[in-house]
């Protein structure tokens, strides 16, 4: 059983085949994804998490850290709005993928 938003204790939904995320961990304060094939995480940290209030993101963003699985690559972080998607990149940034996969889950990205 996960812990959801709210408290309440439940079961993450599988990822149909044809996502390329698996579902690494969830928790109330973080979903992480793996995408094996192009060797990276991707963990989504929802406005309530502890990391998204320490790196001062006000409001109700949600904070997805890009990290690769090469030493010599550094994680990409992407805030993402409701209404406005990444800040950096629009809706069609490459974090939108990870989000809709964590919905699937049954995770609230934005709660």
């Amino acid at each position: 059983m996960r812990p959801s938003s709210r408290g309440r204790e439940r079961r993450p939904k599988p990822l149909p085949p044809t996502v390329r995320f698996r579902l690494a961990r969830w928790s109330a304060e973080e979903l992480i994804l793996f995408d094996d094939e192009r060797r990276e995480s991707w963990i989504l940290y929802p406005p309530r998490s502890l990391y998204a209030r320490r790196r001062g993101i006000v409001g109700r963003a949600l904070v997805v850290e890009q990290r690769p699985w090469a030493p010599e690559k550094v994680p990409f972080e992407h805030v993402v709005t409701v209404t406005d998607g990444c800040v950096r990149h629009g809706m069609e940034c490459a974090a939108r993928q990870a989000i809709e996969a964590a919905v699937q889950t049954g995770f609230d990205p934005f709660a």
